[in-house]
């Protein structure tokens, strides 16, 4: 109840693990431990109240190198920080050149009278003993130190050519770059030779290898061995940034267009997973000792297992790095060391705590928003969800157990048949836009914090639901109104088409009855005397223009109003109509017997005043025009 004592498992002996910095000051009250499955410790207690006790699996190494801030004033900003086996670091800034920083000391600069306070950004860590090489100018230099004293001997020079990198192999032989070709120094023998000459980019961008090296040039990147045979890797210019060699020996590279390419087959072929989505740009790449790929960009930082899929990424952000932005990588025997606007991280390494490991996470679906923030909470049980047919956008939010590293957790999803999506580390937050209707499967995998991939899992089935008008008793509404319409259409038609017939009869008919017998104008209305007066008056005046119904009343004896009533009852038409179509039905039948006639003549036959207006009633009545009529007529 008053104390807690924590213990480790090395080499099957427990050692105990200090952690009175976990505790507070003052009396305890605690009750039970808890290990979850993660290994983290969960004590409940009352004083101090329940707390986690969580191993630092993933801990950042941070120096921000006080010592610089007191020398300079600034914090630290190493342009090429390298680390030597010994701790000291050697650390290059702009403005005031190379310095040597031994933790617990001062900073040492490199003396002006060495000549080597410039010696630009050509550092290289040996790889057969301590110290480093550096360049100022042509010549390139051995630099250690012993004690506080920095100690440097040049080793040789560059003819007529400027130093722009430098690399040790396993074999004890300096690479040197220049802008006109690549030369080989021998540590054991200190004699140096020109092994390939060629126009190289400027800096040179060079990786050294076990036995040979990389060196990037305007027509593409070469390998050149040992005997100085040269054989290019691939071709053109990929605005290369940074090259590096893998265990297997090929290379890969950074490009300033955020593009990490192997290069393999003569060809540099784009890894999209390791590439920068946003096209940053790739400062550096680099393999640290378990063959681990690093891509380092100004923000970020991301370590890949080349074998299991593994992955970490750091941003400059993260509460364990603190940093403005980052400089280079340099691959350590205990991690990868990065130099940063503020700070030293050393970074661990995959292969230290997870080899070979697969993630037992399993990722699950925890909230559904709608476009108008209705929130769903989802769990274990409940792996469905239903959505009225006008929600097409959704955030859902995944989660793992692994509460506690979540910003290290990163999350792939596949919506049905489609291509699995990665997210940004530490992101948890999938977008649906545009949902189609009908049921729609989620797939999610995640990684823990180590970055080790778990096995991907169904995690929701998400069912849109169809609206009324699209149901399968809406469609069959809508098949038998289609239907209807098709008959009702088909019946239109019929009787259009009747209709049609029965107009054209009529006017075949009307081109035969055109004699003006009494008979002929009705069989029943015409045969009184008063009809027979009617007619023979509009015969006798018929070729009279101005003949009228005041004129047919006086011929007739009869007032105005009532030869219209009795020609109303006897014929159905009013006065006016009747002159008319006696008229036309004399015109009708002077064009069938006067072929020589033209219309203008059997218009002023008639009592027409016009023989445009003339035409206009003949095909009013007999529905063609005269000349028309006068053709039909010759044919029968």
């Amino acid at each position: 109840m008053n104390s807690l004592d924590a213990y480790r498992s090395i080499n099957g002996r427990l050692q105990r693990v200090e952690n009175s910095w976990t505790l507070p000051e003052g009396h305890l009250i605690i009750d039970r431990l808890f290990q979850d499955r993660t290994g983290n410790l969960w004590v409940s207690g009352f004083s101090p109240q329940t707390f986690i006790l969580a191993p630092d699996v993933a801990a950042v190494q941070r120096d921000a190198v006080e010592a610089m801030r007191r020398v300079t004033g600034f914090k630290l900003l190493p342009d090429r920080m390298v680390r030597d086996d010994d701790g000291a670091y050697w650390i290059w800034q702009g403005r005031y050149g190379l310095a040597l920083y031994q933790p617990g000391r001062a900073i040492k600069f490199l003396s002006r009278q060495s000549g080597l306070k410039w010696v630009e950004r050509t550092l290289a860590k040996s790889r057969s003993t301590a110290g480093i090489f550096a360049a100022a100018g042509d010549t390139y230099y051995y630099i250690h130190h012993q004690g506080d004293a920095i100690l440097s001997k040049p080793l040789g020079k560059l003819p007529h050519d400027e130093v722009t990198a430098l690399g040790e192999d396993n074999l004890g032989r300096l690479w040197v770059a220049g802008r006109k070709g690549i030369s080989q120094y021998a540590l054991m023998g200190a004699c140096q030779h020109m092994v390939w000459q060629h126009t190289l980019s400027y800096p040179a961008v060079m990786a050294v290898g076990t036995d040979a090296c990389f060196v990037s040039a305007p027509d593409g990147v070469w390998r050149i061995d040992g005997n100085g045979h040269a054989t290019q890797c691939c071709k053109g210019d990929n605005a290369i940034t940074s090259l590096a060699v893998a265990p297997d020996g090929t290379p890969w590279a950074g490009t300033t267009d955020g593009k990490v390419l192997h290069i393999t087959g003569g060809q540099a072929l784009v890894d999209k997973v390791k590439s920068s989505e946003s096209h940053n740009a790739v400062k550096q790449v680099a393999f640290d000792r378990v063959g681990h790929l690093w891509v380092l960009f100004d923000q970020k930082v991301c370590q890949y297992d080349m074998h299991n899929n593994a992955r970490q990424t750091w941003t400059a952000d993260n509460a364990d790095v603190q940093v403005d932005y980052f400089y280079a990588l340099e691959p350590l025997h205990d991690g990868m060391g990065v130099g940063g606007a503020g700070a030293y991280c050393i970074f661990p390494l995959l292969g230290d705590l997870s080899p070979h490991v697969f993630s037992t996470a399993q990722p699950k679906v925890s909230t559904l928003t709608t476009a108008d923030g209705k929130v769903m909470f989802l769990s274990d049980c409940n792996d469905e969800a239903e959505l009225p047919s006008k929600q097409s956008t959704l955030i859902l939010a995944l989660c793992t157990g692994e509460h506690l590293h979540s910003a290290n957790v990163t999350f792939a999803y596949k919506f049905d048949k489609g291509e699995w999506i990665t997210l940004e580390q530490g992101q948890n937050q999938v977008y649906l836009y545009h949902l189609p209707l009908g049921r729609h499967q989620l797939f999610v995998k995640a990684t823990d914090c180590f970055g080790n991939w778990g096995q991907p899992r169904m995690c929701l089935t998400i069912t849109r639901l169809v609206p009324w008008y699209l149901s399968w008793w809406a469609c069959l509404l809508y098949i038998f109104i289609a239907a209807a319409a098709l008959w009702l259409l088909k019946q239109l038609n019929q009787r259009l088409r009747y209709l049609g017939r029965l107009q054209h009869l009529r006017r075949e008919v009307s081109l035969k009855q055109i004699s003006l017998e009494p008979a002929d104008i009705s069989s029943k209305r015409y045969d009184t005397e008063l009809m027979r007066r009617l007619l023979a008056a509009i015969e006798q005046h018929l070729g009279e223009v101005d003949f009228n119904v005041v004129q047919l009343s006086e011929a007739v004896g009869m007032s105005r109003v009532n030869v219209y009533r009795k020609t109303k009852e006897l014929t159905g038409k009013n006065p006016t109509d009747l002159i008319k179509e006696v008229r036309l039905k004399h015109a009708a039948e002077l064009l069938r017997q006067e072929n020589n006639a033209t219309v203008a003549d059997i218009a002023s036959k008639v009592g027409f005043a016009t023989p445009s207006y003339f035409s206009r009633c003949f095909k009013d009545m007999f529905g063609v025009l005269p000349n028309q009529y006068r053709h039909k007529s010759g044919e029968q």
